[in-house]
C-alpha cells in the first residue's frame, strides 16, 4: 500500500475564516444599523403625534409660537415640545425642523392611509397663521430631518422611494432625509 503525503493547508482555514466572519459582521451591523433607523422613526414619529395635539391645544398663543416660548403663560414652544417628546432620537438626526399647518379637514381618508397623505388645505388662506384654526379645523404637524447611520457603509431605504441608499460615513450621501408628519383635530 503507498501511503499519500498530504500537506497541511495552513493558510486556508485562515482565509475561509476571515471571509466568513466578514459577511456575518455586515449582517449583524446591518441589522443593528436598520434597527436603529426604525427606532428614530417611531420615536419621531411619536413625538409628532405629541405636539400636534400640543399645537392644537394652543391655539390661542402667538403666531411664532411654533419656535418661541410664551413669555405670559411661561408655555414651552411647539419645536421645543416636539424636542422635549423625542426623548433623545433629535440628537441622532441633523437638521431638525419642525412645521405647523392646517389640514384638509374634508380628507378623513388621506390621515389613515398607508403611508399617511396629510397634506396642508389648498382652501386655506395663505394669510391665515396656524393658530387661526377653528375648533373642528385639523392641524398637521411635520418634523424633518437627516438620518446620518453611525456605521461606515449602510444599505437604508430611501425615502419616498423603492430603492437604496449607499454611503460612505462623512459624505452627505449617507443621510438619509426624513419627514414624519401628524395630525390632530376634527376627524369629519
Amino acid at each position: 500500500m503507498r501511503r499519500l503525503n498530504r500537506r497541511p493547508r495552513s493558510g486556508a482555514t485562515l482565509v475561509e475564516t476571515a471571509l466568513v466572519l466578514s459577511l456575518l459582521l455586515l449582517f449583524l451591523f446591518g441589522i443593528f444599523e436598520y434597527s436603529r433607523f426604525l427606532l428614530v422613526n417611531q420615536m419621531l414619529s411619536n413625538a409628532a403625534r405629541d405636539g400636534a395635539r400640543y399645537a392644537a391645544t394652543n391655539v390661542d398663543k402667538a403666531n411664532n409660537f411654533v419656535t418661541v416660548a410664551d413669555p405670559t403663560s411661561g408655555a414651552m414652544s411647539i419645536t421645543n415640545y416636539v424636542i422635549q417628546e423625542c426623548r433623545g432620537a433629535n440628537n441622532w438626526v441633523e437638521n431638525f425642523q419642525v412645521a405647523v399647518f392646517p389640514c384638509d379637514s374634508s380628507d378623513t381618508v388621506g390621515a389613515y392611509a398607508n403611508p399617511p397623505q396629510i397634506v396642508p388645505d389648498p382652501a386655506w388662506p395663505a394669510t391665515r397663521s396656524w393658530n387661526q384654526a377653528a375648533f373642528t379645523d385639523r392641524l398637521g404637524l411635520r418634523i424633518t430631518c437627516n438620518y446620518r447611520p453611525v456605521l461606515p457603509v449602510v444599505w437604508l431605504p430611501q425615502a419616498g422611494q423603492s430603492g437604496f441608499v449607499v454611503g460612505f460615513y462623512g459624505t452627505n450621501s449617507n443621510l438619509v432625509p426624513l419627514s414624519i408628519t401628524a395630525a390632530t383635530g376634527s376627524e369629519g
